[in-house]
């Protein structure tokens, strides 16, 4: 995803992420080892969630929040920024 945000360009790669991995109740816990490895050595935080239980959906909402609050303290408005 990183590749193509790059490609795109406009600057998005240095825009805030989020990592998420859906389907926390039907992945394979090996292909869910790797992704959770992935991050750990690119120093990326992992948000885990099901839509099916709702399983981490209250801990996107506030990653979802704080990066937001994150983005406006740092540029002082949404703008084109996000």
């Amino acid at each position: 995803i990183n590749r193509e945000l790059g490609l795109y360009g406009g600057q998005l790669l240095e825009k805030k992420q989020l990592m998420v991995a859906s389907k926390l109740d039907s992945v394979e816990r090996e292909r869910l080892n790797a992704v959770e490895q992935f991050c750990a050595n690119q120093g990326l935080q992992l948000l885990k969630i099901s839509g099916v239980t709702g399983e981490g959906l209250k801990e996107l909402r506030w990653a979802m929040r704080n990066t937001l609050e994150e983005v406006v303290s740092e540029s002082g408005s949404l703008g084109r920024d996000v």
